[in-house]
């Protein structure tokens, strides 16, 4: 399948851990699956708002 078929299509990108979600192009990408250990979860990004920090993380 192309790349650029992924526009296309309406399906959150599984990252393994907080580094990779960091990477991700919100342009391109607007939900996510975080598979880290303990941090597993959907997350999704919105137009406007802003991103929230993480007090856990080091």
């Amino acid at each position: 399948m192309p790349a650029a078929s992924r526009d296309f299509l309406d399906v959150p990108v599984y990252v393994a851990d907080r580094t990779a979600l960091k990477a991700i192009d919100p342009a391109k990408d607007t939900a996510a699956f975080l598979k880290e250990p303990g941090r597993e979860g959907m997350l999704k990004w919105m137009a406007g708002a802003a991103p929230l920090s993480d007090p856990g993380e080091a």
